[in-house]
């Protein structure tokens, strides 16, 4: 038995059952729809009264621009004269007139007569028995031309007259007694081996500057290897009897002993 309203329901009897449970959920989905509706209506108040109250009106700055009329400055009577022109002094021998003095004609110089251009003309033709020679007959280019040769590439494989390998690993023993252990790498105990490519010029000697490390066991050998290697001098290489430039692989080997 249902007693008072839906808000005040006390179940007084212990028959319960689908019709109630329908009575109680429409009631409750009802009120919770209108607080729903209320709360956002009043949301939707609030944020429009936020917006107005914060909205502001920019207007444009309004500059007032002056008119400014040419006026021609009047000149003043009382103003002071310009500077006068700077007085210009011209040196030179001064000229004094006066009443001419008689020279006897033993002291005037004698006139000098000077040929005209045709005469030249005619004298420089017939003067020397040289061959005339015309410049615009020289030819322009003499034929000189010097050609500046191209070193190899590090990658280039130059054919030479023997095996530039073989050559060079017959001074291998000389250059690996020239190598200086660097301390450091005495010091920690370092041993390996690098490789250092280096282009050797016709007269034997190694190009500076033109060195390469291929392979190196430690940063420390580099310099060692490289000043034993620039200090060496090799038999030059050559290709068809003549020296060429050729880029070789030198190995050095750091071992303790």
């Amino acid at each position: 038995m249902i007693l008072s309203t839906p808000e005040t329901l006390v179940i007084s009897s212990k028959e319960y059952g689908a019709y109630e449970l329908k009575m109680i959920i429409r009631v409750f989905t009802l009120r919770g729809f209108y607080y729903v509706m209320a709360f956002l209506i009043l949301c939707i108040i609030a944020v429009f009264a936020f917006s107005l109250r914060e909205k502001k009106v920019y207007k444009t700055p309004y500059r007032s621009m002056a008119r400014l009329d040419m006026i021609d400055t009047p000149i003043s009577e009382d103003a002071a004269p310009p500077p006068p022109p700077p007085e210009i002094i011209v040196t030179g021998t001064l000229a004094q007139a006066g009443n001419p003095v008689p020279v006897p004609d033993a002291m005037v110089a004698p006139d000098q007569i000077f040929a005209s251009v045709d005469e030249i003309s005619t004298s420089s033709s017939q003067i020397g028995d040289q061959q005339q020679i015309n410049i615009d007959d020289l030819p322009t280019d003499a034929g000189l031309s010097v050609q500046k040769e191209e070193e190899p590439n590090p990658d280039e494989f130059i054919v030479t007259d023997q095996d530039y390998n073989e050559v060079v690993s017959r001074v291998l023993p000389d250059l690996q007694r020239r190598v200086e252990y660097p301390e450091m790498a005495r010091r920690a105990g370092v041993e390996g081996r690098v490789s250092i490519k280096v282009l050797i010029g016709k007269d034997g000697k190694p190009k500076p500057g033109r060195t390469i490390v291929e392979e190196t066991a430690s940063e420390l050998f580099n310099p060692a290897a490289v000043k034993a290697i620039m200090a060496q001098v090799f038999p030059p290489a050559t290709q068809n009897g003549q020296p060429v430039e050729v880029w070789v692989v030198i190995p050095i080997v750091f071992r303790l002993r």
